[in-house]
């Protein structure tokens, strides 16, 4: 069967590149995104401000990175969700796509340690995790 039309929505142009066609590499990329979703802590009860204080110290001492976390407040008030960026994550290939997902999950990493030692959040808990690191736009 041959298409006289095909609309590539796959994100990053593949169906263009298949076809041999010319893409454009944005570089750098948009940075991608490790969905997560964290439980067991109140809210409520948590010390945001010296949270925040102990995030800013953690970024200084290179503990964590500042694309790891928007903001602790943001992070624990949204559960995880859309709350990173990993920085240089691409997915043209399997290669690029692994890398993307290993930083992601050092990210995360990162973030559990830090938040694990703030009083409050000592049986937080990840729920769940998203298997690839979303990738946005890195061919058009």
């Amino acid at each position: 069967m041959i298409a006289k039309v095909v609309i590539d929505a796959t994100g990053d142009a593949n169906a263009a590149g298949m076809a041999g066609l010319e893409r454009e590499i944005h570089d750098p990329p948009q940075p991608g995104t490790q969905m997560y979703h964290i439980s067991g802590y109140d809210f409520g009860s948590l010390n945001i401000d010296a949270i925040e204080r102990n995030f800013e110290r953690a970024v200084e001492a290179g503990e964590l990175l500042r694309s790891d976390m928007h903001s602790a407040r943001h992070v624990l008030l949204n559960r995880g969700d859309n709350s990173n960026h990993i920085l240089g994550a691409r997915g043209e290939t399997s290669e690029a796509q692994t890398r993307a997902n290993l930083d992601g999950r050092a990210c995360l990493r990162r973030v559990l340690k830090f938040l694990r030692r703030q009083p409050g959040l000592e049986s937080l808990r990840v729920d769940c995790v998203a298997t690839m690191c979303g990738v946005r736009q890195g061919k058009t």
